[in-house]
């Protein structure tokens, strides 16, 4: 039983790899390189809607690294949409659950798991 609960500590904190969510709103293009996608905080001066994305990372040793891993994702998502940049909307943790850790009395202690979660509008940039 002990062997199941380290298995599954390890599989929720190296195995929830950057996930993304999309639900296309405008036209999508071929697919680009995501280092080519650029992050917003304000619009730019022309650009078309493409998507709403959402990257979320379990994974990385600090909350700043959750959130690299879940803006890579959320990149990744609007590159394979051909949008060029994306306008980032919220960003911040979210609880995934917890998992029990066996307590050396036989017992458990319950460990919740955050994930970090970006979201955002995939958008194609005509003028900046």
């Amino acid at each position: 039983m002990r062997w199941v609960c380290v298995v599954a500590l390890f599989a929720c904190l190296f195995g929830c790899a950057a996930s993304v969510g999309t639900i296309v709103t405008g036209k999508t293009r071929p697919p680009i390189d995501p280092s080519s996608v650029k992050l917003y905080s304000s619009p730019p001066r022309q650009f078309e809607d493409v998507a709403l994305v959402s990257g979320r990372a379990g994974s990385g040793w600090t909350a700043q690294g959750q959130v690299d891993n879940a803006v890579a994702g959320l990149k990744k998502n609007a590159a394979q949409l051909g949008a060029n940049g994306v306008l980032i909307e919220t960003a911040g943790s979210q609880s995934a659950g917890a998992v029990a850790i066996p307590n050396g009395n036989g017992g458990f202690v319950l460990a919740p798991i955050e994930s970090q979660v970006v979201k955002g509008r995939a958008i194609y940039v005509i003028l900046e």
